[in-house]
């Protein structure tokens, strides 16, 4: 069986790991490519910095460092892990849907200014359920999208909506295969170019990953 990940290989090993004996073709590729940029801070006051991915974490401690009056909070447990390096985290978002995520996040924060640390193309899914007036956006890094031929596969797995979009810049999915998403917006994304139906995963720890591509490649 041969499966496509939208991760380097690097990154996918533990999964990889975890789903042996079985035979499967590993294809893993990123189809993005994320570069810091410079920034400044707001000259307005804010009381939180909320991080939505591991790489804004790197990019913005790589020119700041964290401040004792601040609180951070991150949106689950892998950009938490990052954050912890830095500095601890006041929030941690447990649970896997983004848009519970950002309503638990609203709550703790309540009237308080809220920095932003984000990519050029954030879907901006936690600031939404604040008011704008809570809301401070500071781009720390750029994506790029990657056009890259993948190999025909048994089943392709989209770790996000920008490599879903990269993905069909190039490709397409054969009518046979079948397709997993992590979380409902790159569910959603995947919507957008193809009217197959995708396994979505709300739990992305390895353990859940690798029993759910054994399911499909056992069926």
């Amino acid at each position: 069986m041969k499966c496509f990940v939208s991760r380097e290989e690097k990154d996918w090993q533990p999964i990889a790991a975890a789903c042996s004996p079985m035979d499967v073709q590993w294809i893993c590729q990123s189809l993005i490519h994320k570069s810091t940029v410079n920034f400044d801070l707001p000259e307005r006051s804010f009381d939180w910095v909320f991080f939505s991915s591991q790489e804004a974490v790197h990019a913005f401690f790589d020119r700041q460092k964290p401040q004792n009056h601040l609180r951070y909070g991150a949106i689950g447990e892998g950009t938490a892990r990052a954050l912890s390096k830095h500095t601890t985290p006041a929030f941690i978002g447990h649970n896997n849907n983004t848009e519970q995520t950002a309503e638990s996040f609203r709550k703790i924060a309540g009237t308080s200014a809220v920095l932003f640390p984000v990519s050029d193309i954030s879907l901006r899914t936690v600031q939404s359920h604040l008011p704008p007036a809570q809301v401070i956006d500071v781009v720390v890094y750029r994506t790029q999208l990657r056009t890259i031929p993948i190999p025909i596969c048994d089943l392709y797995i989209f770790s996000s909506p920008s490599n879903v979009v990269a993905f069909f810049s190039t490709n397409t999915i054969p009518q046979q295969a079948k397709a997993m998403a992590f979380g409902a917006k790159t569910a959603q994304k995947l919507t957008e170019f193809t009217d197959q139906s995708a396994l979505v995963l709300d739990q992305l720890d390895v353990n859940s990953i690798a029993t759910a591509i054994k399911q499909i490649f056992l069926r």
